[in-house]
């Protein structure tokens, strides 16, 4: 719901995922999304492999780790795992601006 608030006012289509099997099932049906947010852990499947799957389907999918591990080795090792980006939580409202300014706006 904090997503949806800081991202209601710009001009962007959001799907939203409870795991990380359906958001490779909302990928796999809708492959023109030019930018992903995945949370790193997530039932059924992590969000590691959830990028692996999205990035074998179509490689350069812009996919940023969301993650509570904030450390700056941990965003490296995202990034070396094939991220674009990485956000720590809580997400702060202006680095989440920035992040899609970024990648999509």
């Amino acid at each position: 719901m904090y997503l949806e608030i800081i991202l209601k006012d710009l001009p962007i289509q959001i799907f939203w995922a409870r795991n990380g099997l359906e958001a490779v099932e909302i990928f796999s049906e809708n492959r023109d999304i030019n930018l992903v947010l995945m949370d790193i852990k997530m039932p059924l499947m992590d969000g590691e492999e959830a990028m692996q799957k999205i990035l074998a389907w179509k490689p350069g999918t812009r996919i940023v780790a969301q993650t509570a591990n904030a450390l700056s080795s941990d965003r490296e090792k995202y990034l070396e795992s094939g991220f674009v980006d990485h956000i720590s939580k809580p997400i702060d409202k202006k680095q989440l601006i920035r992040i899609m300014e970024k990648w999509v706006l």
